[in-house]
């Protein structure tokens, strides 16, 4: 919403979930339906079932977290069926998370591992390990690995052949 050129085209709030953008004149790059819940719920869902790694089957539920790795700590809680879960994903070097997860009684539940939701007690608390962060890239090979992926747009002809 922002752009200088498409922002008046989109021409919806820059802060709500556009549920669609239009395709065909004259309202092509307009967005529609931006106060549409169902589109910021599945935006919702996808951002915690790829981050927290969030699998759902049958009864069971598991994480497989892919965090940002400049997060040392991050919770996530559940309810369903009368039960709260609160599990914590942390880094190695959040000390204080850790120490607190302890004292709280949370178990350790490894990335992967499957979770019955009906023998949880009505409360329950889990820590989920993460790596350690890789330490952050030197700005030449930042710089280097940027312009690697740079991928150059194929050259389109428009004269008749």
């Amino acid at each position: 919403a922002a752009h200088a050129v498409w922002g008046a085209t989109y021409a919806i709030e820059p802060y709500v979930m556009a549920g669609d953008v239009y395709s065909e004149p004259p309202y092509r790059g307009r967005g529609g339906w931006s106060w549409y819940t169902g589109s910021a719920a599945w935006l919702h869902r996808a951002a915690i079932e790829n981050m927290f790694g969030l699998q759902l089957r049958a009864g069971e539920i598991a994480f497989v977290p892919c965090l940002p790795s400049h997060w040392d700590h991050a919770e996530l809680t559940l309810r369903r069926d009368d039960r709260t879960l609160q599990v914590i994903f942390c880094r190695p070097g959040a000390i204080a998370v850790l120490e607190a997860a302890r004292h709280a009684s949370a178990e350790d539940l490894s990335a992967g591992q499957w979770l019955r939701w009906d023998a949880l007690p009505a409360h329950s608390s889990c820590l989920v390990r993460l790596p350690a962060a890789a330490p952050p890239a030197e700005p030449a090979e930042t710089a280097k690995a940027a312009a690697e992926a740079i991928i150059e747009a194929p050259t389109v002809s428009t004269a008749a052949h």
